[in-house]
């Protein structure tokens, strides 16, 4: 093994923007210091190691000694001078720089007393907020609960950069385990997070419903194999008119899916939302009922006026801002609503307008989360022996006040 660990004849050259990539606290002052520090005379491509890895991690001279002794003698116990995180993070900068470690450390980061979650979610232009608060608020109960805090991050999934982004975002967080909230990753992806260590746990919920490989531990979806019937229960009760024999659906578009892992089932779309539409479609057409798509950009309150149909008998609103907008438009129309919407996530909105719903119990969607890091704990005991077996995990959905008064509230 030689004696200078940089090896190769050049060393690249560091911007502000990777000492911000690679999680740097403060990397316009870190920026600044390695400009200076390079600036005051000619420095060989071992001292430029040093001290990017000194600045990248955010330690001392010694810390880089030890961490150098643990590379050369991967045996020495390092515990009572550097934390296994501590190592991580050097081992992480020094493969930034382009030089894998030769002994990286492999230790899972369990939960402890310090437990930190990592939140991921999209937090613009979102389809319903109502909704999206609904679940994030839930897993934070959730966390506080059971004495972990939870660092919630905005991210987008078309960002081509969502892997550095997330490896970033670990760099800075110290977590014990990552939630992806409505957010599908891919292999990039997960490689990050298995960069930051290879025992992480991660716990997807709402995402594609696809086999996940390590870290993804587990994958809560919501459980819609009754949704034919009990949509075929709620049409069966829809009174056709002269001329009303439909049933308006108003739904966004499908997500666009990236095959990149195995289906749980084949014959069940990968995509929440298209299951969903799916099934909702099969319940009308068994009331020999026909189905129209009406297709929305979100499911806020102003697509109601754009679903009106003469021709319809009902509607079926994956929304309940949609479905009550919609009743009071009828109302105002001089039409009868009542019986004729059905509405979407159970909300006390959909209940104060009486309006059936149906309820994803997005309130104990948390539980399900924190339950699964519980698990992963006990069971890996914080060793390097890997992560459990992923899991699809269903929460129940049901069709809640139908044949409940039907008045306006």
């Amino acid at each position: 093994m030689p004696d200078s660990y940089w090896t190769r004849d050049d060393f690249p050259e560091l911007t502000q923007d990777w000492f911000r990539q690679i999680g740097v606290r403060d990397p316009d002052s870190a920026f600044e210091k390695w400009q200076r520090w390079r600036g005051e005379r000619k420095r060989g491509n071992e001292q430029l190691f040093r001290k990017a890895l000194s600045l990248g991690a955010g330690v001392g001279k010694a810390a880089v000694g030890f961490w150098l002794t643990k590379e050369r003698n991967p045996d020495e116990n390092l515990s009572d001078h550097l934390s296994g995180r501590t190592l991580i993070q050097l081992d992480q900068v020094s493969t930034a720089l382009g030089r894998p470690p030769w002994n990286p450390i492999r230790v899972a980061l369990a939960p402890d007393s310090e437990g930190r979650i990592v939140l991921l979610a999209e937090l613009s232009n979102v389809p319903s907020p109502r909704y999206h608060l609904s679940v994030i608020a839930s897993i934070v109960r959730a966390c506080e609960h059971k004495n972990f805090s939870v660092a919630l991050h905005a991210v987008s999934q078309a960002d081509p950069n969502l892997p550095g982004v997330i490896l970033r975002i670990l760099r800075n967080s110290r977590a014990q385990g990552m939630v992806w909230f409505r957010l599908t990753p891919d292999p990039a992806c997960l490689r990050a997070v298995s960069e930051y260590s290879p025992a992480f746990p991660c716990v997807l919920v709402h995402a594609s419903r696809l086999r996940y490989p390590p870290p993804v531990i587990a994958h809560i979806v919501p459980g819609q194999a009754g949704v034919a019937a009990d949509v075929e229960r709620w049409a069966r009760g829809l009174t056709p008119a002269a001329g009303r024999c439909s049933v308006v659906v108003a739904a966004m578009e499908p997500e666009e899916l990236r095959p990149e892992f195995d289906p749980i089932d084949a014959t069940v779309p990968a995509s929440i939302r298209a299951e969903r539409i799916a099934l909702a479609i099969e319940g009308i057409r068994a009331c020999r009922l026909e189905p129209v798509r009406k297709r929305v950009n979100d499911y806020s309150a102003a697509n109601a006026y754009d679903l009106i149909d003469p021709g319809a008998a009902g509607y079926l609103c994956f929304s309940d801002e949609i479905a009550v907008a919609l009743k009071q438009l009828l109302l105002a129309r001089g039409e009868d609503p009542n019986g004729r919407i059905l509405g979407f996530d159970g909300t006390d909105l959909a209940r104060k307008f009486h309006i059936p719903s149906f309820d994803q119990k997005l309130d104990e969607i948390g539980d399900a989360v924190v339950e699964q890091f519980l698990l992963c704990a006990h069971q890996t005991g914080g060793a390097s022996s890997g992560l459990p077996a992923f899991r699809e995990l269903e929460t129940p959905l049901r069709l809640s006040g139908l044949g409940a008064s039907t008045s306006v509230g």
